[in-house]
């Protein structure tokens, strides 16, 4: 298996370079190669030579290459679009976590991506000065964050359901500001 930092499975390796390349490996995503075992012929795994059969199956779909090509950028584009959208929210919420921060006397908070309110799903901040509705606003900006998570990871996995690359979608992340660890979890 292909696992992420966190020990979740992400894929199979199926190909590792020798001598000619060091730390140069090529894996199948693991909803690409659930889809296969469990027999669904609409998901497509990897590109690969016309004709080429895995078990009797063809692993490509039906339609012709520039068919699934633009498929994919239109998905692509569609991340783009939602992540977009998703980061004018996010922005909001920085304005939102930069008050809670000053006014609840936030200390240590340790970010794992552009945005460090996204740890406070997991990770509540520590606070030096306790107000009465710090807890609450506290609360809010987890909700708040938790939602935003959620239709983060549900474009994510329709992007990824269209073939569209890991690398395009973190990319996209990295643009508007909304790259963070806790994506793939």
């Amino acid at each position: 298996p292909l696992l992420d930092r966190a020990g979740h499975v992400i894929g199979i390796n199926t190909l590792k370079m020798g001598r000619a390349a060091e730390s140069l490996g090529f894996a199948v995503a693991a909803d690409h190669a659930r889809a296969f075992m469990e027999n669904r012929r609409d998901q497509r795994l990897e590109p690969t030579p016309p004709g080429t059969t895995a078990r009797g199956v063809s692993l490509m779909p039906s339609g012709t290459a520039a068919d699934l090509d633009e498929a994919r950028e239109q998905a692509q584009r569609q991340f783009d679009q939602a992540v977009q959208i998703l980061a004018r929210h996010a922005t909001e919420l920085d304005a939102y976590w930069a008050r809670f921060k000053s006014s609840c006397g936030v200390t240590q908070v340790t970010a794992a991506g552009d945005r460090e309110w996204l740890d406070v799903v997991e990770r509540p901040p520590a606070s030096t000065v306790a107000h009465p509705e710090c807890g609450a606003r506290l609360r809010e900006v987890q909700q708040a964050a938790g939602t935003l998570i959620q239709q983060m990871r549900a474009a994510a996995d329709s992007a990824r359901r269209a073939s569209v690359y890991p690398g395009a979608l973190r990319e996209i992340r990295r643009r508007y500001k909304m790259d963070w660890s806790g994506w793939e979890r």
